[in-house]
């Protein structure tokens, strides 16, 4: 193979010239090219079915059956009045010492009873708290004042 530029012999396989450094063009020998291979023919696909879309069904509308409101009566609370005599016999009842308080709680806090009794109730339970803590007080300052008295006298008599 010889250099196209200087004509330099090359061997082969080189790609430049090694005498004048020009790139070696290869020629290479043309081939014919292949014949095409024969193109089948297809048939043409079967059409493909176009469906339409339904038709929109309307759905039902859900509708609540209407409701009744139950209306309860409630219980009319018993507003008959006292008479003196009961007040007597309550406040005579009241004043048994343990079955005071029994009666007093379930007259003031109970269900079943006349409401002018249990505001009756409710009112002498206030008292007696009233008049449990006045006594306490009382107790307290008469216990206090004896202590100091009675520690008086002692030492008089102890100074004797």
């Amino acid at each position: 193979m010889n250099c196209t530029s200087c004509g330099a012999v090359l061997p082969d396989g080189t790609s430049f010239c090694t005498s004048c450094g020009a790139k070696v063009i290869t020629q290479t020998p043309v081939q014919p090219a292949p014949a095409p291979a024969p193109v089948q023919q297809y048939a043409a696909p079967a059409p493909v079915q176009q469906y339409a879309a339904p038709a929109p069904v309307q759905q039902p509308v859900y509708q609540a059956p209407p409701v009744q409101q139950v209306v309860y009566a409630q219980p009319m609370p018993d507003t008959t009045p006292l008479s003196p005599w009961a007040y007597i016999l309550y406040m005579l009842l009241f004043s048994v010492p343990i079955l005071n308080i029994i009666m007093i709680l379930i007259f003031s806090f109970g269900k079943s009873t006349n409401m002018n009794l249990k505001n009756f109730a409710k009112a002498y339970l206030i008292i007696m708290v009233v008049g449990l803590i006045f006594g306490v007080i009382v107790g307290g300052c008469t216990a206090i004042t004896g202590v100091g008295l009675f520690s008086g006298i002692m030492g008089e008599l102890g100074n004797m």
